[in-house]
């Protein structure tokens, strides 16, 4: 029980650190953001190009238990309303779908949980595989959290938070426990983007690079289209639920 209380009061401590500066380092083209009211979560909902970027892994590629990166990915698509669930599903470029369900939490229980108008995950969900380019002799990042609301041109956009402190250690019996001290809380951010799929683009990944690699096959360019525009209609796509009620609607 005490341990479980320091781990609580660690999440906190984060969770509080990581609200300085809410849109500070953001490209200025991104924005607005759409956050939600009070603690109701942001609408994620849409298809998007998948990249290297965090943004998609953490909430689509993880879900789903695809080990192989996002290298052959056709494209992520995020389903119904966060307040709830999401179903998030990959397809790969081979037409097949990898479906999970996500389920709304709090920050220390659950996939996910809203707070401040963002969609947010904490540490045990986001991999250390992105600590080497915020790393130095000075800062070592003890702690992650990501922060996700909906952006410019229906754009996902994402800031992943880097923590290192120090603490005080209580344990050393099955190996050391310790409590962070707030005072010594450092945080650096890095920014990505998920951008909304269109049959007939290449994925422009965050950078705004174009990686030839990403133009689909023809063939399966016009099934996506159909079914774009089936989900768009509110009509069937053959072989999968009718799914309007999850797609956000054009502005």
């Amino acid at each position: 029980m005490f341990l479980r209380r320091i781990a609580t009061i660690g999440v906190l401590i984060l969770a509080a650190a990581s609200c300085r500066g809410d849109t500070n380092g953001m490209p200025r083209q991104w924005g607005p953001l759409a956050r939600a009211n009070n603690d109701r979560c942001p609408i994620v909902a849409g298809r998007y190009f998948a990249s290297s970027a965090p943004i998609s892994w953490v909430l689509a590629g993880r879900s789903v238990s695809l080990d192989s990166g996002t290298a052959n990915w056709a494209y992520f698509e995020l389903a119904g309303s966060a307040d709830t669930a999401i179903i998030a599903t990959v397809v790969t470029r081979d037409s097949v779908p990898h479906t999970a369900r996500l389920t709304k939490g709090t920050p220390i229980a659950g996939d996910y949980f809203c707070a401040d108008g963002w969609l947010q995950l904490n540490s045990r969900a986001i991999p250390n595989v992105w600590d080497a380019d915020i790393r130095t002799a000075q800062f070592y990042p003890r702690r992650r959290a990501l922060r996700i609301a909906s952006g410019a041109k229906h754009a996902l956009v994402a800031r992943l938070d880097f923590t290192d402190y120090e603490e005080f250690t209580v344990w050393c019996g099955d190996g050391c426990k310790g409590i962070p001290l707030p005072w010594t809380f450092k945080t650096r951010s890095r920014w990505s983007s998920a951008r909304p799929w269109n049959a007939d683009s290449v994925a422009l990944y965050a950078d705004g690079m174009t990686d030839p690699n990403d133009v689909l096959p023809a063939a399966l360019q016009a099934r996506l289209s159909r079914e774009e525009q089936a989900l768009e209609n509110g009509t069937a796509v053959p072989g999968q639920p009718n799914m309007k009620a999850f797609v956000r609607s054009k502005r």
